[in-house]
């Protein structure tokens, strides 16, 4: 019984994890994207986690038994992602972008969910990750899925950090010495 209710809510989760992504946002028609290959294989990366924990090693009719302690973590986790998300959302508005190209107006955000980490979507990715793979997925491809993530993570870690300390310079210095990445406390 836990285990549907475990993957209802992690369904839920995903629809609402996805549209914090996808909501539709102002872009000009000229506007030219900006993009960087470590960015564009650390996505790729990303994708290769995610696949390898929904994909790889279920059984066909979900006949499938998880520790409570795995589905407790995955379903705590999931609605934090999806919070994390939001609140990353709303701090940007409609400054959010998918690229990595800054107008001259733009300001470093510091704060919401940007006091506890410079790249909150990467957290709320990497948690929605975990959640999928405490729900879902077998140990070993847990641990397969996070291999991959957190080195496409880096990646794009590198190219966003390099383009704001483009554009933000010993601002983003000061905030990059103090803020944690993506995972907070930690990296």
């Amino acid at each position: 019984m836990m285990q549907h209710i475990a993957l209802e809510e992690l369904a839920v989760c995903w629809g609402v994890w996805l549209l914090s992504i996808v909501w539709p946002r102002r872009r000009s028609l000229r506007e030219q994207r900006v993009e960087v290959w470590a960015s564009r294989w650390g996505i790729f990366l990303n994708l290769v986690g995610f696949a390898s924990i929904l994909v790889v090693t279920r059984p066909l009719d979900f006949n499938f038994n998880k520790p409570a302690p795995a589905l407790i973590a995955g379903m705590v986790l999931a609605p934090l992602s999806v919070l994390m998300a939001w609140m990353r959302r709303y701090s940007l508005s409609k400054r959010w972008r998918d690229d990595l190209k800054y107008d001259d107006d733009w300001v470093l955000m510091k704060s919401g969910p940007f006091r506890l980490v410079r790249h909150p979507s990467y957290t709320a990715a990497l948690g929605m990750l975990l959640a999928t793979g405490a729900i879902w997925s077998s140990s070993a491809m847990l641990v397969s899925g996070v291999l991959f993530f957190i080195t496409g993570l880096e990646l794009r870690l590198f190219a966003a950090d390099r383009s704001l300390a483009n554009r933000f310079q010993d601002e983003f210095e000061e905030y990059q010495s103090r803020v944690r990445g993506y995972i907070p406390f930690i990296r």
